[in-house]
């Protein structure tokens, strides 16, 4: 349980120092729209729909475990 702690901690120290050094706006284009954001709002949201996608196969592969 400490452990788990610990590397949470050590994670998300990681993470503010990723943020704070990636403010600078950046240009990200998708199909036809092209939006300026900060870097570190970028990546945040490519983290968060690659968490998504990767629940989303770990639930389909678990639920196609079973068999009847």
């Amino acid at each position: 349980m400490r452990f788990k702690l610990v590397l949470l901690i050590i994670l998300v120290i990681l993470l503010l120092v990723v943020i704070v050094q990636n403010l600078e706006p950046v240009s990200a284009a998708f199909l036809f729209v092209t939006v300026t954001m900060p870097l570190a709002l970028l990546l945040f949201i490519m983290a968060a729909i690659g968490f998504v996608v990767g629940a989303i196969v770990a639930l389909v592969y678990r639920t196609g475990d079973r068999k009847p």
